[in-house]
């Protein structure tokens, strides 16, 4: 499965991470030399997480139930509401276990661009990922994360995707300017919903696939043109993850 490409530290996680080290003692539950921090940044709302660990436990915020879980052990969650600074958002760091881990990206209050830094921190090795996407009210955007203590590529973040998620990518990417053509998301998602409506009518992943080929390569044709950087690999991801998930 094609992950999402591992960056280093950039100014933007750094600044990121600055937002939330005034006076805060939470990292000193993370006793393990195994652990994460994760940071959310909405630019023009809150956005929260529920993050649900390889044994089912959960951290954050449940859209569904609204409520907070902190059912982690030595796991934490901040929140920077909005009025407090130019952004908004959360934070979450938790020790780590071996195995599949489910990060929800919420939105809060509006319509808004976020992006998440996760920051690992590990005995042998140090990394980290930062994704950019967007999300509204009472909607989610789902990212899986894997970590192992062994092997040569311990830990991998990769963006999940349905079909109505990818078609709540395109009209959103388009409420925030990151498609600028409302003819080029409405063409796209007509091609999104004649896809996910073939499979189920012919049950053919072999005619999907060639669909779905064919709406990457259509989405990397008019990039830079009348779709962002940032819309380009949002949905070429969404896109590569349905392919491998036929």
């Amino acid at each position: 499965m094609k992950r999402l490409m591992v960056k280093q530290i950039t100014y933007l996680m750094g600044f990121i991470f600055s937002l939330f080290l005034v006076v805060d003692t939470s990292y000193a539950y993370l006793v393990s030399d195994e652990n994460v921090q994760i940071n959310g940044v909405g630019i023009a709302g809150l956005v929260e997480f529920l993050i649900t660990n390889p044994d089912g436990k959960k951290l954050g915020y449940n859209l569904e139930t609204q409520e907070y879980y902190k059912e982690f052990e030595g796991g934490y969650t901040n929140i920077m509401p909005e009025g407090e600074s130019v952004f908004s958002g959360s934070e979450a760091g938790f020790n780590l276990i071996e195995g599949t881990y489910m990060i929800e990206t919420i939105g809060a209050v509006k319509l808004t661009k976020f992006y998440m830094g996760i920051r690992i921190n590990s005995k042998d090795n140090y990394g980290g990922f930062e994704v950019e996407g967007v999300i509204d009210k009472g909607l989610t955007s789902k990212f899986e994360f894997v970590y192992s203590s062994d092997g040569l590529t311990p830990w991998s973040l990769t963006r999940v995707a349905t079909f109505s998620s990818l078609k709540q990518d395109i009209e959103l990417a388009h409420k925030v300017g990151w498609i600028k053509n409302k003819g080029i998301m409405q063409s796209l998602l007509k091609k999104a919903e004649a896809i996910e409506g073939s499979i189920e009518r012919d049950r053919s992943t072999r005619s999907a696939e060639n669909q779905l080929n064919a709406l990457i390569k259509e989405i990397k044709a008019i990039k830079s043109k009348h779709i962002d950087d940032k819309a380009v690999t949002m949905l070429t991801e969404d896109v590569e993850y349905l392919l491998e998930n036929l």
